[in-house]
Order: structure tokens, then sequence, then C-alpha cells
């Protein structure tokens, strides 16, 4: 993706914008994320993934066959000093020696529940048609009944 001046400008505050800066030096995005939990922006009609729009205005171009990894393993992640660029492969072994593939992130019970309601911010006129589709008034009432079904779940447990 090649950007102009005033498009990075653009960018670099949008960035700027949604993202905190917690005491690991992580830069975290708090806007929309995906399942998996990397930042999720729409740029020039198109969707792109946070830490790639990070790697792409302060690194320098993404090369063909190549990922960005992160080197703090926390996927909303947007500091570009967190970030490289890799193989599949070179990023699946550093998840095996950090110890981190299959390990979530937040609490089991916390993390889909945070995701799905930043998700659903990302798509919101989608899941507002949903939630009227189920019967429901509003998407906040949907997301109530659906959050309060989740803990139930949770306290009856297995």
């Amino acid at each position: 993706m090649d950007l102009t001046p005033d498009q990075a400008a653009d960018a670099r505050a949008a960035l700027s914008a949604r993202t905190v800066t917690k005491d690991t030096g992580c830069h975290e995005w708090t806007g929309c994320i995906t399942s998996g939990g990397y930042g999720m922006i729409r740029l020039l009609k198109k969707r792109i993934l946070t830490h790639r729009l990070s790697y792409l205005l302060n690194r320098g171009k993404l090369l063909p066959g190549m990922i960005v990894m992160h080197l703090c393993d926390n996927p909303p992640c947007v500091n570009p000093k967190h970030l490289e660029l890799g193989t599949h492969t070179q990023n699946m072994r550093q998840a095996a020696l950090m110890g981190t593939i299959g390990r979530p992130t937040l609490g089991e019970f916390a993390r889909p529940l945070v995701y799905t309601f930043r998700v659903l911010d990302c798509e919101k006129e989608a899941w507002q048609a949903k939630a009227k589709e189920e019967g429901f008034k509003n998407l906040s009432e949907w997301m109530r009944h659906h959050l309060n079904a989740e803990v139930q779940r949770v306290l009856s447990g297995p």
C-alpha cells in the first residue's frame, strides 16, 4: 500500500488518536479489533491491521511473503519498536519459544466478550440489523441479553 504524504499524516493521526501507552512500552490500539485481538482500521476504503499500518508508516514497506511480527506478543500493540518483519515460520518459532501458542491474552471468560463487543463496534449497522431480526429493540439490549447469558453459562460451570 502506497500512501501520499497527506494520507500518511491522516493515518498517523488516526493511529495516535486510538492508542494508549502501557507500562510495558506497548502502544495499544483501543479501536476496533479482530477476533484474534489485532487492531483493525479502515484506510482508503480498505481494512488494514493496525500493527501492519504502524510498521508501514514507521519502518518501511511490507515485503511480499513477509508478515509483521509482534516481539512483545501483544496483538493490539502498534509500537514500531515492538514490530519486525518475518516469515510465518519465524513467527511460529518465536511463539513456541515464548510459550504463547494457544495461550489467551485475557481470561477465558472476559476475552470472548471483550472481543465480541469491540468487533461489534466495527460493524455496528450489521449487528443492529441482527439484533432487530432476533426481536430486540436495539443493539444495547441484544448485548445485555448475550452478556447475561454468558455470565450464567460460566457461573453454572461445566
